[in-house]
């Protein structure tokens, strides 16, 4: 099954300072250079056991558990890898 923008777009929205019409570019920009390079199928790579590009990647999540957590934002792995500050 491939990722779905709608499948990260309500965690994005849990984000200060993004409006609803920039959710979409923002989180496929995100993906593309936070998160693609390391974790997708396309790249064959899954460090950490986690592969992004497919929504069961996301949901069954890697080595840490899962990435998104459906209507937790605050358990939500993605977003805080996102609002870390850590470079890796």
């Amino acid at each position: 099954m491939s990722l779905r923008p709608a499948l990260i777009l309500p965690l994005l929205a849990a984000l200060p300072g993004l409006a609803a019409d920039d959710l979409s570019e923002k989180a496929l920009s995100i993906l593309d250079r936070r998160c693609f390079e390391c974790h997708s199928h396309s790249a064959g790579k899954n460090k950490g056991g986690l592969i992004m590009d497919a929504a069961q990647g996301l949901a069954t999540g890697g080595d840490t558990g899962a990435a998104v957590v459906p209507g937790e934002p605050d358990r939500s792995l993605f977003i805080e890898r996102i609002v870390s500050t850590n470079p890796d």
